[in-house]
């Protein structure tokens, strides 16, 4: 029996959550973080981040006044997001934040909001159509009738190297440790989708190894021409395109599409 998607995110994440912020947390080049703070404050009202992680968006959303409910499928992820906010948040900041562990795939979630982020490709882990059509249909029944969604996705790279090693970075984290990561990206009979595989040494001030951890996960590419389709025939109006987070004029050399939209008719209360 192979490994549910469900599965996959969480323990993929559950191992990484006490490095996340020196890993991906320092990977973003461009200034997402302050894009979707700017997105969310348009309409402000409640908030609802999917993929929240350790609260690299949640936090400045946070402590730009906003109410938010941070989702996230797993638990060490969610674990790490209080300690920060119990660590960088103001009492009243912190009163202002709900934490749900749950898979979207599932709902679970009472109220509407105003605006509902996907930052860091969270959408493009929902790898079948099915998943994809799933997760639309549940934005629509939680956003609220102005509200609007802003979903972010990778744009494929067509000089992507499969089956061979792929070194990221050396890294000095915040308490003198190194840490380490390398990975191997592989194809399949849909060239959409991705399986990546990502390995982590932890280490020593001396080099000597303390830990290893690796991941598997699968990712779903798509070019802005399909995510505009995709979200046409599952009743958005897309609002705007933004390309790596309006840092780019065009797509031409652009790594992120962010598309900001709204559903075509409200759903049922």
């Amino acid at each position: 029996m192979g490994t549910s998607p469900e599965t996959c995110s969480r323990t993929c994440y559950d191992q990484i959550a006490d490095i996340y912020d020196d890993d991906m947390g320092r990977n973003m080049r461009f200034a997402d973080v302050s894009y979707y703070v700017e997105r969310a404050l348009e309409n402000r009202g409640r908030i609802l981040e999917l993929g929240c992680g350790t609260g690299r968006v949640t936090l400045p959303l946070l402590r730009a006044g906003l109410t938010v409910t941070a989702v996230d499928i797993s638990g060490r992820m969610l674990s790490a997001l209080q300690e920060n906010c119990k660590r960088t948040c103001t009492r009243s900041e912190q009163s202002r934040l709900q934490i749900a562990q749950m898979d979207v795939r599932q709902g679970g979630l009472r109220g509407k909001f105003s605006t509902i982020l996907l930052p860091y490709s969270f959408f493009t882990y929902f790898v079948e159509p099915s998943e994809q059509r799933g997760l639309l249909s549940y934005i629509h029944r939680q956003i609220c009738r102005d509200g609007h969604c802003v979903i972010d996705a990778f744009i494929p790279n067509p000089t992507i190297r499969y089956g061979e090693p792929i070194w990221d970075y050396t890294r000095s984290i915040a308490d003198g440790r190194i840490l380490q990561r390398w990975k191997m990206l592989e194809g399949g009979l849909d060239p959409a989708v991705n399986l990546i595989r990502r390995h982590y040494r932890l280490l020593d001030r001396s080099f000597k190894i303390l830990r290893t951890m690796s991941t598997v996960e699968r990712i779903r590419c798509s070019t802005p021409k399909q995510m505009m389709t995709l979200l046409e025939e599952n009743g958005y109006e897309l609002l705007t395109i933004d390309w790596n987070y309006g840092s780019s004029a065009g797509s031409s050399d652009a790594q992120f599409a962010t598309y900001r939209c709204r559903p075509l008719s409200p759903a049922a209360p």
